[in-house]
């Protein structure tokens, strides 16, 4: 079985990655991933807690959960102590934590659920190489890891983004104008699909982007953990008080949203 104590160790070796006296704006960024690693470890155990009440999981499985929870982003430390975050670079996170947690001999389980967690889509696991070779218990297992990863890490980003009213009074300024939801938003969301943030030009757009990844969530319990803390409740609020809001597309994105939390 893996320790969390030396998971919780690896993680703060490559947040401190070879700086010291690391740029300032780095290191405030690499402190808000940090506390995430650790808000999602906090939401993924309450995800299993629910699991649990209809079905135990196994010793084994919650170990590794609990690891990938805690590492799924120990890539991202690396990208911004080499800045290339700032730069405005490209850089893939996912598959650069894989490798390093293949080099510090984590479990391919744990390895291919970081690679995976912040895919577009989560199914691209199934033409993985070391996937194929597994037998099908392995492959359910790594499967389950995958998809709980991806609502955990969903789940937090959720909560912080509405509850942080740090988040929110900065798109009172003017870093987003306007207060409608766009058309191309709206459309998107309808049809129940994740919103392209390139298209988000208000408050209202940004607000329902983080509504939308309701959809690409995998299990019920994650569901009900957000109901937990009172989110829909909470992000709805915040729409319908922006000036400017179309009300009637809201009432109708409320019916979506509502109709799909409840089939899900």
């Amino acid at each position: 079985m893996y320790s969390l104590t030396k998971a919780t160790e690896d993680l703060i070796n490559h947040y401190n990655i070879g700086n010291i006296n690391i740029e300032k704006k780095v290191s405030k960024y690499n402190n808000h991933k940090l506390r995430h690693s650790n808000g999602v470890l906090e939401i993924g155990r309450l995800i299993l807690i629910k699991m649990e009440e209809n079905k135990k999981i196994n010793d084994i499985i919650k170990n590794k959960l609990e690891i990938v929870f805690l590492l799924h982003d120990i890539g991202r430390f690396y990208q911004n102590n080499k800045e290339r975050v700032l730069a405005g670079n490209e850089f893939e996170h996912g598959n650069f934590g894989y490798n390093l947690l293949q080099k510090d001999g984590y479990d391919e389980q744990i390895c291919l659920a970081v690679k995976y967690h912040n895919k577009y889509n989560i199914n691209d696991l199934y033409n993985e190489n070391t996937f194929k070779k597994m037998n099908n218990d392995e492959k359910n297992n790594t499967l389950f890891i995958s998809k709980i990863i991806r609502d955990a890490d969903k789940v937090q980003n959720m909560l912080y983004n509405i509850f942080n009213s740090d988040t929110l009074s900065k798109l009172d300024g003017d870093k987003i104008d306007g207060g409608d939801i766009s058309d191309k938003i709206f459309y998107e969301f309808k049809k129940e699909k994740l919103v392209d943030r390139g298209f988000v030009v208000s408050k209202a757009d940004f607000i329902v982007s983080l509504l939308c990844w309701t959809f690409d969530i995998n299990f019920k319990e994650s569901i009900n953990v957000l109901n937990m803390f009172g989110y829909y409740d909470k992000i709805l609020k915040e729409l319908y008080k922006i000036n400017g809001i179309d009300k009637n597309k809201l009432d109708i994105l409320k019916n979506v949203i509502y109709n799909y939390i409840n089939i899900l």
